[in-house]
């Protein structure tokens, strides 16, 4: 019981008295059933699977805020670049990896209202939580796939995980469980004619195959936004290849809850007059 007076207290904090307990109560009230709650964005309904970590995840995107790039003293330098885009063309593109179902595609969109936005998500039930969450919106663009540093096959390693927490592994074209393992390179051709702009990725440790290798993307991009995973699986070196991927590039580092901000000086400190 105590938890659910302080959580419903955050929830009244960041989205008002009346509409954070409204939303918070609507989310837990019952162990069944989708939940249909107003985004706290302002940009219609999502929908939240309860008795799952669906739940955790609105807290961690609206609540907690963790993708909210306005709160960090970069956010000057990030806007007047994302408007130039927005200005001078093409569409600026947001890569969305590890989408789940579609929640942190939604918080971004509010925030670049002008971006093409790529959800690439592979599990089934998020992926169709996903579509139902992005419907009526036609600037993001669902694909289910793992993303990878090469194009192959995955499939799920551990289906009984929480709805977050799905890793995957490589298998065979011919599995019965096979889902499209893409490249960004991949991902940015679902966008057709765009400008790179901002890349999320949280996807379950296999960020170590991510940045393995083809990561010139990241020269490109403007803000990367990251969850690693190093403390889900100790001495693994998941985290391993992604600090080497940046170790040839001038940024700044900035933690926002469990998401890393990579904010990349050479897009953003550019001269664009």
């Amino acid at each position: 019981m105590a938890s659910h007076v302080v959580n419903c207290v955050r929830f009244m904090r960041a989205i008002g008295p009346l509409t954070g307990v409204l939303t918070y109560f609507n989310l837990h009230r019952s162990r069944n059933g989708i939940a249909r709650v107003a985004s706290p964005t302002g940009d219609g309904v999502v929908h939240v699977r309860r008795g799952s970590t669906d739940a955790n995840v609105f807290d961690q995107i609206f609540v907690m805020r963790d993708y909210d790039v306005r709160r960090f003293r970069q956010w000057k330098r990030v806007i007047q670049t994302y408007n130039d885009m927005v200005a001078r063309g093409p569409k600026p593109l947001i890569l969305d990896f590890g989408a789940n179902t579609g929640l942190s595609a939604r918080y971004l969109s509010h925030l670049f209202p002008g971006a093409s936005i790529v959800a690439v998500e592979p599990e089934a039930g998020n992926f169709s939580m996903l579509q139902d969450n992005v419907r009526l919106h036609p600037n993001i663009r669902p694909v289910r796939a793992a993303i990878s540093d090469l194009s192959g096959q995955v499939s799920i390693t551990d289906p009984k995980a929480g709805n977050w927490a799905f890793r995957v592994r490589q298998v065979s074209v011919d599995d019965p469980d096979a889902v499209p393992a893409i490249t960004v390179e991949q991902a940015r051709a679902v966008a057709g004619d765009h400008q790179l702009f901002a890349v999320k990725v949280d996807i379950e440790s296999a960020e170590k195959q991510l940045f393995a290798s083809n990561t010139g993307w990241l020269d490109e991009t403007a803000v990367l936004m990251i969850e690693l995973h190093d403390w889900m699986l100790p001495w693994a070196g998941t985290s391993r290849t992604f600090f080497r991927a940046l170790s040839g590039m001038d940024f700044d580092f900035v933690l926002a809850g469990e998401t890393a901000m990579i904010f990349n000086w050479s897009v953003l400190l550019k001269d664009r007059s």
